[in-house]
């Protein structure tokens, strides 16, 4: 069996569990029981709004509250000192809330296998209806190798066993169980004393998947690619979606038992892979970052428990797919040996900070927890958190727990049910401060003169809040052009968020139209259009525009109504009236009124064709104008034929080729000549 090592843990052994470890851990706590007895403990705790929850078959040395996890409206608590299936063998218990919003025991759970000192229950984790709970000194492949069992809520309310899980590759004292996690079919295991490729307490976490079937089958084995003795690299896991963290807070880069977290992300292909690792960017030696860790969506948060001596946080965002430290919290009264950070749970917008040694006014040891919420994306708004009831030595903050607006913590050293029976305190999380915030009407607004666009001024919203000194309410426009800015035509949505201190977000929306009621300008003119060749014409609207301008998008002209476009000969001499239009992309109108006047300035088509002139006996003869004609054409008609009449007549002495001018006249007066070779 693995020997403690005191090199490394002699400044943690007497704050660990008295169960955990060998005799010589029992006589440090009887020194401070005996300490304890000879201190007044007749104070006054700090008075905290929470519900005190504890074992309806407790009894001491039970460590009820060891381990918590809510999620929704259950609550898991472990208590890994029950002795239902001998000493040490350990117990879960399992709670939902009611309408009235208690806290109603449904379900105790012990190993179905349990043995003494198997621990059942040190660690739990809740996802929806699915619950793992770790036994870190349960039998696995080895004696003491650890094991985790995995439960499920049946259709009458219970809690059914799914499934027992053991490392492949066990052996004696590798803790597997030591943390776990659960996120919907996914679960990690913490084994923080495995010796894995022969190093001492390096330590590994193994990912387990829910396939298809219902059944739990073992995905990948995790270590630390830069592993070393002593790291005790799986001491705290979380995993959350495709993402999980391992804290290893063993690990020297920032000196000795400074500590680091592996962060992992699950690819395409469905393998882990590691992301990152995370040390403190101002990390000691012994600042044991990574001895908690929690992890939600793109949010974690690693807790230091002796960094500065009093210990601290790190919350850290997923940002442009990489993890950057987004900041550090320490509570703004701590003191030394706080141990502010030894858990940390987070959800959203909310992270909780168990400082299990925290010495409450006078009380020694005796705990709490620090509430913090994002506002304005910076961590703020510290609530401290005790029992109402606290008393020395309680460890108030060992473990903690937050879902959505539910939190809980263990204080498994409470004495209600004898010495270290143990309790667990939950609450809603709700604020003293009262917001409201009232958006203005909806606005329909002009365009600015001239342009296609307007300028928005408008009131902003109304914000109410109860104390604005403490509350410190901030009003912030998310979404819609800002105050005295340019707006297109259209719908323009206005959404604003009000936050306080304490994490109270209102929101709401209105929308201010922009429309354009400019008509457009247009200049028009009289025109005169002129048959062509065949006689014809065609008319457009465009014909009679001399300018057309809108202070948005303007269309094209068109005629009003639906008026005859097209001319022929029948319309030479008349004018025609026609009304033009123009509208704009918002439907305003401008007309004119003009005329249109049909003219035929086409020449007639003069063809001539060769004569030949027979003279009679007396020695004349004579020449028409149709004789040389060869068909001359016009559209609108041919009004006559001529030739100089000195051709008109012939006589012997004109014997011989001639040329004639034939004289085309249309109808409109149109003339074309063409010459013929007369004989």
């Amino acid at each position: 069996m693995k020997q403690f090592t005191p090199k490394r843990y002699r400044a943690d052994l007497f704050k660990w569990l008295p169960q955990w470890n060998s005799i010589p851990i029992y006589a440090s706590w009887l020194l401070m029981a005996l300490f304890l007895s000879f201190v007044n403990v007749n104070l006054t705790a700090q008075s905290s709004d929470l519900d005190k929850i504890l074992a309806s078959d407790g009894v001491a040395s039970d460590y009820f509250g060891c381990s918590v996890s809510v999620s929704g409206n259950h609550l898991v608590v472990g208590a890994d000192g029950d002795d239902d299936n001998g000493p040490g063998s350990g117990s879960v218990y399992i709670y939902e809330k009611d309408g009235n919003g208690d806290w109603i025991q449904t379900d105790k759970l012990i190993a179905n296998d349990g043995l003494a000192t198997d621990h059942f229950g040190h660690s739990v984790s809740i996802s929806g209806n699915q619950l793992v709970v770790g036994a870190f000194s349960g039998n696995g492949n080895a004696s003491s190798s650890g094991s985790v069992y995995v439960y499920e809520k049946q259709g009458d309310g219970s809690w059914g066993f799914e499934k027992k899980l053991v490392a492949f590759d066990g052996a004696q004292g590798d803790r597997f169980g030591w943390s776990v996690s659960i996120s919907g079919d996914q679960l990690v295991v913490g084994a923080h004393w495995d010796d894995y490729n022969g190093l001492l307490y390096s330590g590994s976490a193994y990912v387990y998947e829910k396939n298809g079937n219902g059944d739990w089958i073992f995905k990948v084995k995790l270590t630390a690619f830069d592993g070393a003795y002593l790291d005790e690299f799986g001491k705290s896991v979380s995993i959350s979606g495709d993402q999980l963290v391992v804290g290893a807070y063993g690990d020297d880069d920032n000196g000795l038992q400074s500590g680091s977290a592996y962060v992992y992300e699950k690819n395409g292909n469905g393998d882990w892979v590691l992301k990152t690792k995370i040390i403190a960017s101002d990390g000691f030696a012994t600042d044991h970052f990574g001895h908690s860790v929690s992890i939600s969506g793109d949010q974690l948060v690693v807790g230091a428990y002796n960094n500065g001596n009093t210990g601290s946080a790190y919350v850290y965002e997923k940002m442009g797919g990489n993890w950057t430290n987004e900041q550090k919290l320490t509570a703004s009264d701590g003191s030394q040996d706080d141990e502010f950070g030894w858990s940390v749970s987070i959800s959203s917008d909310k992270v909780l900070i168990g400082a299990r040694y925290d010495d409450e006014t006078v009380l020694l040891r005796a705990g709490s927890a620090y509430l913090y919420k994002k506002v304005g994306g910076a961590w703020g708004s510290e609530q401290k958190l005790t029992a109402s009831d606290g008393a020395n030595s309680d460890y108030f903050g060992y473990s903690v727990s937050i879902s959505s607006d539910q939190l809980v913590s263990g204080a498994w050293g409470n004495d209600d049910n004898g010495n270290s029976s143990g309790a667990v305190y939950a609450g809603v999380i709700t604020s003293s401060c009262t917001l409201s915030l009232t958006c203005p009407s909806n606005q329909t607004i002009d365009t600015d003169a001239g342009l296609c666009e307007a300028t928005l001024y408008f009131t902003d919203p109304v914000m109410t809040s109860s104390d604005d000194a403490a509350c410190n309410p901030v009003l912030t426009q998310t979404v819609g052009p800002a105050n005295g800015s340019s707006a297109a035509l259209g719908d323009h949505t206005l959404s604003f968020e009000a936050v306080d201190d304490q994490g109270n977000i209102e929101t709401c929306s209105f929308t201010i139209t922009v429309e354009d009621n400019e008509d457009p300008m247009l200049m028009c003119q009289d025109i005169v259009v002129e048959l062509d060749a065949n006689g014809e014409v065609s008319i457009t609207a465009d014909q009679f525009v001399v300018s057309a301008t809108d202070n948005c998008t303007l269309g094209t002209p068109f005629f009003v109504g639906n008026p005859v476009k097209d001319f022929t000969c029948a319309d030479l001499g008349q004018t025609y009236t026609r009304k033009i239009r123009v509208k704009d992309q918002s439907d305003n109108r401008k007309t004119c009124e003009k005329t249109v006047t049909i003219e035929d300035n086409i020449a007639p088509d003069a063809q001539c064709q060769p004569f030949t002139v027979l003279l009679d006996a007396a020695g004349n003869g004579t020449l028409a104008a149709a004789d040389i004609d060869n068909n001359s054409a016009d559209a609108c008609g041919i009004k006559s034929l001529s030739i100089d009449a000195a051709y008109e007549n012939w006589e012997c002495s004109d014997i011989g080729p001639h040329t004639v001018t034939l004289t085309v006249t249309d109808n409109n007066d149109n003339i074309s000549t063409c010459d013929a070779t007369v004989t």
